[in-house]
């Protein structure tokens, strides 16, 4: 698998970036272990998590970062080797309202990852969510003190407007500080045609000011939600267009770009999917999709995505603009 250079950092990661969301929720621990066993064996090596996943299901809290920890500990060959990125400071599923980008919050998250990963560095830690009452150049200056202790390697964000990420970078900068080397937002081919918002307010979609924030300043991109859900593969699989139109995706724009990735799909010889994520990996500055994936034959299916080439005049035919 293609690997590069994560922009500010010494991280040589893998273009694509496995999403663990789900794991061990759709699939068995013993499943999960060999879904991880089969990216590392493709040559995949950027792995997300959060210290909140899966804390929607009743039970055990930490349960996503708990199995990555496990699975590490029995491959300790791989310590080294794969790069491992979570985040914190999301809120509580038991009390949304409470916000917790704070000092304490922060700590005890990072703390309890190191736990559960079993490992003494985390190499990009993100900030799940912002708080947009607190000023940037406080939150870049609280954070600095996990960089100086060894516990977080690089900082990034997930869920920020760029408009917040731009300042605290300028800040961090200026300041000589550690600034954010990531950004995490919801953002693919479809993001920009979705019909509807987001239930959660806190969750942020890269915008096309964001998307010229990128370009000029060439940080890198982490985007979750990288395949729009599916969307393409069910439009291009389904009988008839209409059994999607309460998807959030569907819409008269993302209808036309189904359209061109199907006419892609047939060209390149490939499904939807991998367009879906050729497009992304064919942006003008650095996108490393995260996908998501919860069996084997499923990694495999988006890995064939490094191996198409798309035009610039095919990637400007999927904006549709």
């Amino acid at each position: 698998m293609l690997k590069t250079k994560l922009p500010n950092t010494d991280l040589e990661v893998s273009r694509l970036c496995l999403g663990t969301a789900n794991l061990g929720l759709k699939q068995s621990e013993t499943e999960a272990f060999a879904l991880l066993d089969y990216f590392v064996e493709v040559g995949g090596d950027f792995i997300d998590t959060a210290r909140v996943y899966s804390d929607w299901i009743p039970g055990e809290k930490g349960r996503c970062e708990r199995i990555l920890g496990d699975w590490l500990k029995t491959r300790p060959e791989l310590k080294d080797r794969v790069v491992i990125a979570t985040k914190g400071a999301h809120y509580e599923w038991s009390d949304k309202s409470k916000n917790r980008v704070s000092t304490s919050f922060v700590a005890a998250d990072i703390d309890a990852s190191l736990r559960s990963l079993g490992v003494e560095t985390i190499p990009l830690w993100y900030l799940h969510r912002d708080n947009l009452d607190r000023p940037v150049e406080e939150i870049v200056d609280f954070m600095q003190p996990f960089v100086e202790s060894g516990k977080v390697c690089f900082l990034g964000v997930a869920n920020w407007t760029v408009d917040r990420l731009s300042q605290a970078n300028e800040y961090a900068s200026r300041e000589g500080l550690h600034g954010f080397v990531a950004n995490q937002p919801g953002f693919s081919v479809g993001t920009w045609g979705m019909s509807q918002e987001n239930k959660d307010a806190t969750l942020a979609n890269l915008d096309r000011k964001g998307y010229e924030f990128h370009r000029e300043s060439g940080l890198a991109l982490v985007p979750y939600s990288s395949q729009a859900k599916g969307f393409f593969t069910k439009l291009l699989e389904s009988e008839g267009a209409e059994s999607l139109e309460e998807n959030p995706y569907y819409s008269e724009r993302n209808l036309k770009i189904g359209e061109v990735i199907r006419e892609l799909s047939s060209k390149h010889r490939c499904n939807a999917n991998a367009i879906v994520l050729a497009y992304l990996l064919q942006q003008p500055f650095p996108v490393f999709p995260i996908i998501g994936a919860y069996s084997p034959s499923l990694v495999e299916d988006s890995v064939k995505s490094l191996q198409i080439e798309l035009s610039p005049s095919e990637v400007v035919a999927l904006r549709c603009e």
